[in-house]
């Protein structure tokens, strides 16, 4: 058997102690490891929900802008074909003026190249009713 002197047992007591305040400050370590760790992880959680939550923002914006240049696009292209049909006419209608041009000097140069008439000379007969 163990016999233990009262020095010897106050020595294992002490050391005891010791080792008890040793495991309860571990056990606080670990525990504010522990707190540590979950609000680590917490806050990671609401980084990448933040995270996830700006990439739809972005992809839904994205998505919007898409949706609006395209219907730019397709404005455009309407505007563009009607200016295309007005450039069009107008090109009709100078063509149909340069031949109105063509047709008025036509006229023109054959009127000068009638002979003149003197009306001085000429009389004109006109009946009278009494």
């Amino acid at each position: 058997m163990f016999n233990a002197t009262s020095k010897e047992i106050e020595r294992l007591n002490v050391l005891l102690d010791n080792k008890e305040e040793d495991l309860s400050n571990a056990e606080r370590k670990v525990k504010n490891l522990i707190e540590q760790n979950i609000s680590l992880e917490e806050g990671l959680a609401r980084n990448n929900l933040e995270k996830i939550q700006k990439e739809a923002e972005i992809r839904s914006e994205t998505a919007d802008e898409i949706d609006k240049a395209r219907r730019e696009n397709t404005d455009l292209r309407i505007k563009v074909a009607q200016l295309t049909e007005k450039v069009a006419m107008l090109e009709k209608v100078v063509d149909i003026s340069s031949e109105i041009i063509d047709v008025k000097d036509l006229i023109g140069s054959l009127i000068k190249k009638l002979p003149e008439v003197n009306l001085k000379s000429l009389s004109v007969n006109v009946p009278c009713k009494k």
